[in-house]
């Protein structure tokens, strides 16, 4: 072949990386411009949210108060104008209603649409939860507001029911994504010219290196083309496309706070006009009666009143029409003292917007003051989560064009340089082959070298890109699960039960479903091998990922308590199955040199799915409903079904590894293997209990005892998965590298053990929130280290030595049915055993009781299983 067709044939093959690059580019910016308009929409919403509280708040204040001096609702015609004044006063509340509580309806006003969705949308279950709390729940592409209110006898004396418009905030979203998606495609595009170049001249070069090189002996140093570039090009090219891409992202980030910023300041002005108003009502009604401003008893007080729980208002107070003079006033006073400007700037230097309204009969006015800074603030939040919405993004992506990936050019040429810097001549050589075979098609007409071996599976393989569609699918399911975690409590809390079941508390009712989905889960490993041995497992896989969807869609739709549970308990069995079945697959297409880089796919994706599914699962139920949350979930273990269609058949050359062993008697025979049970037992189910004890329990609750909102909690949280993602696929790499697997589940224990310590131990020094940080990051790498390493020791276990005639009683894939089982225990307890701790001690205390049973459980391990012989691998490590 000549360098000219040589070149052609490198072009053609660079088309398809070329067009994956455009794409990853251009769509991780649309999505993450998506995710940050929804973000906005977010914010501008619960601005608008918590004023119509106030609204609502400040009218079951006045109907309690009617009940305290014995006033009848049904006769009070005042009411009714109370109610029509509020909503001349406010255009986002499309109806208002009274509701006592024998369901009568004392008073409404509203629009017909308004009106329709307080007389049929109104849930009983919806009534009930009003009892306890606010409730604010999705209706006809509206919000629904409830409130009650209290009698002289504390008994309920009624409920306040609103229809708030949500027109305001998809104004926003729309006008947000609408600017900021040609900006994103913009810089998508000119990030695909600068970061494509890089990647043509780096492929170009790199593919001139590849056809000129020839393999020597093994440990030899690699031949090289004279005059090529080494690898300071590389780290050049590396650092220009990360430069790239960073000023880009950087870009986007720019444009969405200058979009961000005047829709907050907007509904902000409403919310302190709306404070304004209310005060000022107040003071006019004294004023009627005849008491003059200056004389009012308890104006600071009123004042102070009206500000409660509305943070945007800084400051609340009367001034004479004329002089400006302060008269009476609540909060920081500084800022009233600014006269007839609408900008004002105190001695500290804060600035404060206000806002005014003429007392009428009288020279006084109302001011109402706002810290400019509050927008900067709130801006500020939301765009910290514009990070979350790029990982989000980029791990959507990820696990959408994996296996497309896999085939790629570039993905070639980086493990031929990958090898070649690394001295590894026989991978490269194999690498070299396999690109020339399949991306020029003439791998015969370049010259090799007999002497050196080549192994026996390519590097561009054929297993990559089955890890891929088995990850694709692990995700989906995953996922369907992991965008309930939002709103399942609050969905399940409010159906109604039957046969006692209403008598349980909410919390007892939100637990039982989710504890018999966590049994089912668990249950349902056993059966995995024994489907597999009866049915291709490619098949099974589509058919149950099919009925999971349907009892998804089920669950939509149900009414009752008991069928939820039901259906929770259903889908608890195809989640188990479709996560053993998939991991049983990647044991019959992978030996133990590889089987920890198979393996972690599960894993990862499980930890991807935990990252983006509460993001997107809160955005639908916020904006459509509970419902359309779970049709949500269908549509992915939809999706999952659809996927296994790409996953090959499992070949009749894997079927050695299927035995007649029984179920159960391979059960059996796991449970009596002693290093699987120390595994099991000193390693695995403890991990499972420290990560659920400290992310489902005691880092929330920490950081809620130090005054930290539930959206930075979010963020310290995701901390885990991240540093999962980052360092599980480099842990089981270099596990499988090294054929050594002890180790590596040591240090994980170690690690974890550590980061249960960090967290009340560097807390004073560090603060709550970094000290949460570094717990849950170094939990992270923990389980990260752990979680692979520990699957292949468990597999290896049981796997049959070719030249031996007899079985060790049970498959691979027995062996990790059984152990995904046993190590739900840590998942299920987990909660019981930090919440029984913290109530005898302290939250902190039994996070270092977790710490120290972790400690206890690796001396365990390491006693157990010190008789244990690894042989270190002698094969090639292959590329990350």
């Amino acid at each position: 072949m000549t360098d000219l067709a040589f070149q052609k044939a490198v072009r053609r093959a660079l088309r398809g990386s070329a067009a994956l690059l455009v794409l990853a580019l251009t769509t991780t910016l649309i999505l993450a411009s998506l995710l940050i308009s929804l973000r906005v929409e977010q914010v501008v919403r619960d601005f608008a949210d918590r004023g119509s509280q106030r609204i609502a708040s400040q009218l079951a204040q006045r109907l309690a108060l009617s009940l305290q001096f014995g006033v009848n609702l049904d006769a009070n015609t005042g009411v009714q104008s109370d109610l029509d004044s509020i909503r001349l006063r406010h255009p986002n509340v499309l109806a208002i209603q009274v509701r006592l509580p024998d369901d009568r309806v004392a008073a409404v006003s509203g629009t017909a649409v308004g009106q329709r969705v307080l007389r049929e949308e109104i849930k009983p279950s919806w009534a009930v939860a009003v009892q306890a709390k606010p409730l604010f729940r999705s209706a006809s592409s509206n919000t629904v507001l409830g409130l009650s209110f209290d009698d002289a006898t504390n008994q309920p004396g009624g409920t306040v029911w609103m229809v708030l418009a949500r027109s305001e905030s998809k104004e926003a979203f729309t006008t947000t994504f609408a600017q900021l998606l040609p900006w994103s495609v913009s810089i998508a595009f000119g990030l695909s010219l600068g970061v494509g170049a890089l990647v043509l001249v780096w492929s170009q070069s790199t593919a001139a290196q590849l056809r000129a090189y020839a393999g020597t002996a093994p440990g030899a140093p690699p031949q090289l083309a004279a005059g090529t570039p080494g690898l300071g090009r590389d780290a050049l090219a590396l650092a220009l496309a990360a430069a790239l891409m960073v000023a880009g992202l950087v870009g986007v980030f720019a444009q969405a706070r200058h979009l961000a910023a005047p829709l907050v300041e907007s509904q902000l002005a409403r919310n302190a006009e709306s404070v304004l108003t209310s005060a000022k009502a107040r003071v006019e009604q004294a004023v009627q009666l005849g008491i003059p401003v200056n004389a009012m008893i308890g104006l600071a007080d009123m004042l102070a009143l009206e500000m409660l729980d509305v943070p945007e208002v800084a400051a609340l107070g009367l001034q004479d029409a004329t002089s400006q003079r302060s008269l009476v006033s609540s909060g920081a006073q500084q800022a009233l003292t600014a006269g007839a400007a609408d900008i004002n700037t105190d001695s500290n230097g804060r600035s404060y917007r206000l806002f005014r309204a003429q007392i009428a009969d009288t020279t006084t006015s109302i001011v109402a003051a706002t810290p400019q800074d509050f927008v900067t603030r709130s801006v500020r939040s939301a765009l910290l989560d514009v990070a979350l919405a790029v990982v989000v993004a980029l791990i959507l992506l990820r696990e959408a064009v994996g296996a497309w990936w896999q085939r790629t050019a570039v993905r070639a040429l980086l493990g031929f340089e990958w090898a070649r810097a690394r001295g590894h001549a026989v991978l490269a050589q194999q690498v070299r082959t396999d690109f020339l075979a399949q991306f020029v098609g003439s791998a015969a007409a370049i010259p090799t070298t007999p002497a050196i071996p080549t192994p026996a599976a390519p590097f561009v393989t054929a297993g990559k890109q089955e890890f891929a569609k088995i990850r694709l699918v692990v995700f989906l399911t995953a996922l369907s699960d992991e965008l309930l975690r939002p709103f399942f409590a609050v969905f399940a809390s409010e159906l109604p039960g039957a046969f006692g079941l209403d008598a349980l508390s909410p919390t007892t009712r939100v637990a039982l479903p989710i504890a018999l989905f966590m049994l089912a889960l668990a249950v349902a490993q056993p059966l995995g091998p024994w489907i597999a041995r009866r049915v291709e497992p490619r098949r099974a896989l589509g058919l149950i990922a099919l009925v999971g969807a349907g009892l998804l869609v089920a669950t939509a739709l149900c009414q009752s308590l008991w069928l939820l549970t039901g259906l929770r308990t259903a889908s608890g069995v195809t989640y188990g199955l479709v996560l053993i079945l998939c991991q049983t697959i990647i044991l019959r297409i992978t030996d133990f040199k590889g089987r920890a880089r198979g393996l972690v796919e599960v894993s990862a994706a499980i930890v991807a799915a935990g990252v983006c599914g509460p993001v997107l699962g809160g955005f639908v139920a916020d904006s459509f409903g509970f419902a359309a949350g779970l049709m949500a979930c269908a549509v992915c273990m939809l999706g999952a079904s659809v996927a296994t269609l790409r996953i090959a058949p499992v070949t009749q050359a894997s079927m050695h590894k299927l035995t007649p062993i029984r179920g159960w008697d391979g059960f059996k025979a796991v449970t009596r293997h002693r290093t699987v049970m120390a595994v099991t037992w000193f390693a695995a189910v403890p991990a499972r209990l420290a990560a659920a004890a400290l992310l489902l329990v005691a880092t929330p609750l920490y950081l809620s005892e130090a005054g930290e909102s539930a959206a930075v909690a979010g963020r310290v949280l995701t901390l885990y998965f991240l540093c999962f993602i980052a360092v599980a696929p480099w842990a089981a790499h270099w596990s499988d590298a090294s054929g050594r697997r002890k180790p590596w589940v040591y240090a994980g224990c170690i690690i974890s053990a550590l980061a249960c310590a960090a967290l009340p131990l560097l807390g004073g020094p560090l603060g709550p929130v970094w000290a949460s940080a570094v717990c849950c990051a170094m939990l992270g790498v923990g389980q990260a280290f752990l979680s692979a390493p520990q699957l292949a020791l468990v597999t290896q276990a049981f796997e049959t030595d070719p030249s031996a005639t007899q079985r060790l009683g049970a498959t691979p894939e027995q062996a990790l049915a059984a152990f995904r089982m046993i190590e739900r225990v840590g998942s299920i307890a987990a909660a019981f055993f930090v919440a029984g701790l913290a109530a005898a001690m302290s939250l902190t205390a039994a996070v270092l009781v977790i710490a120290a049973l972790l400690g206890i459980t690796t001396l365990a391990l390491v006693v157990s299983i010190r008789g244990l012989v690894e042989t270190p691998s002698t094969g090639l490590p292959e590329p990350l």
